[in-house]
């Protein structure tokens, strides 16, 4: 044994390899051959569960040139890195057969269990916190005469007495006063963010409060710009934000358990079709509604002008920087294809399987059925009143399938043969159906592949 050999290896950790090896217990008295030699195992006769499954690379590396071969039916002893090993049959008293090899059927269970280890999960486990999420999902979530799914927040009170909400209107007095100073400086800024808001209004995504609470969270208003053809502007709201007692909104809310769909898993079945497609929910966080018992933790401050007076508003919508509404958007959505997988199974498959976030990228293996999928999938989003857009394929035939303002390429696709579509982090061709990214680094370094 090289008490300083070292090498590295990748392992894949699983519950259990094999049965426990040998089937039975060996007397190797009459194995002289072993007797004054350093096994790797010097308990090898006793039947014990295998820890470390080595393959012939690694075995490649570990032996040396010493053989010792004992009487007929002994194993052969074969010296190594790790000490001597011990290999082949023991076939003395044939009436108790027993063997150092591996049966069949171990075998399959074997490599099964190696390439189960590659798959990625149909469902992880839910922490005791994240159940009571999902269930409570299930068990408050409504639907509107129009579609809307109408969420409830889960908060924490139920289980902690101390995660409520102190103070915090004054908090956000003073920091909407600060944002009405950069207002002064900067008419662009102003304007875009006026826009964000009468946005809101006009929707009735948010809406003036009659009464005025001092125990409810304000939020601390910042805009985001973004290369986004959709959302150049959006408004994320800080909901964790400490109020008075030191909690915020999100310290008493529950996240709920993270639900979205493996990214890789999503870009490798898409490059399984021949016919590609991808489009965009339109603001999917703002087309579920909040329960109306919940849009006093949503307060904002606001007015357009300084000559006007304060007034409070609720947002009446999932809102960004909160932290269930990421799990309670593609919770709904998920909902979405349960409740059409009957009528639309296909395409229910890919709202639940095919979907990143609000990115839908998926694909079928000929026109008409990428046709057939990408109307059903437009139509069972519009029923509960979101809206696909920015499409984009690798045909001409689903681009005219949509109006022109709903296309993210111009057609016919020949007219944007340099075009590239940012999706889930990577930049697609349409026209080639090349896949490229982009990365920085120091000039001054080198790289390695």
């Amino acid at each position: 044994m090289d008490s300083k050999f070292t090498t590295q290896i990748d392992a894949l950790v699983m519950k259990s390899l094999i049965t426990q090896l040998p089937s039975r217990e060996l007397f190797y008295a009459d194995w002289p051959h072993i007797r004054d030699i350093e096994l790797a195992d010097p308990k090898f006769n006793i039947q014990s569960p295998i820890d470390l499954i080595l393959d012939a690379e690694i075995h490649a590396q570990i032996i040396r040139p010493n053989i010792r071969r004992g009487p007929p039916g002994t194993p052969v002893a074969q010296d190594t890195e790790l000490g001597w090993i011990l290999f082949g049959a023991t076939n003395k008293n044939r009436e108790n057969v027993s063997s150092v090899s591996i049966n069949i059927s171990t075998i399959d269970t074997l490599l099964n269990k190696f390439f189960e280890a590659d798959e990625l999960p149909e469902e992880r486990m839910f922490t005791k916190d994240e159940q009571f999420c999902y269930d409570f999902y299930k068990e408050h979530t409504k639907r509107d005469s129009d579609g809307h799914y109408i969420v409830k927040l889960p908060f924490r009170t139920s289980f902690d007495s101390t995660a409520v909400l102190g103070e915090s209107r004054a908090t956000a007095l003073q920091q909407f006063l600060q944002l009405e100073r950069r207002f002064a400086r900067n008419e662009k800024f102003k304007q875009d963010y006026v826009n964000v808001i009468k946005g809101y209004l006009d929707s009735n995504h948010m809406t003036q409060l009659s009464n005025t609470e001092s125990d409810c969270l304000s939020f601390d208003e910042k805009v985001i710009n973004e290369k986004s053809t959709s959302t150049p502007v959006r408004v994320v709201f800080n909901a964790s934000k400490p109020s008075s007692n030191g909690n915020s909104l999100n310290n008493v809310v529950f996240p709920g358990p993270a639900l979205q769909n493996d990214l890789i898993a999503i870009l490798l079945n898409w490059r399984f079709h021949k016919i590609v497609f991808m489009g965009d929910i339109k603001q999917m966080y703002r087309q579920i509604r909040l329960h109306d018992d919940d849009i006093t933790f949503h307060r904002i401050l606001w007015r357009e002008n300084p000559s006007e007076q304060i007034k409070e508003y609720g947002m009446t919508r999932l809102t960004f920087g909160t932290n269930y509404a990421p799990c309670a958007a593609i919770q709904s959505v998920r909902t979405l294809a349960e409740e059409n997988q009957a009528d639309h199974p296909a395409a229910a498959e890919i709202i639940k399987r095919d979907i990143y976030v609000d990115d839908v990228i998926s694909g079928s293996h000929d026109i008409p059925s990428a046709l057939r999928l990408q109307k059903e999938i437009i139509n069972i989003f519009k029923s509960a009143c979101f809206d696909v857009k920015k499409w984009a394929s690798n045909t001409n035939e689903l681009l005219e399938a949509v109006p022109a303002e709903d296309r993210e390429l111009s057609i016919p696709l020949s007219m944007n043969p340099d075009k590239t579509i940012k999706t889930l982090g990577i930049f697609w061709n349409s026209k080639s159906d090349t896949l490229k990214f982009n990365f920085k680094y120091d000039a001054n370094e080198s790289l390695s592949c």
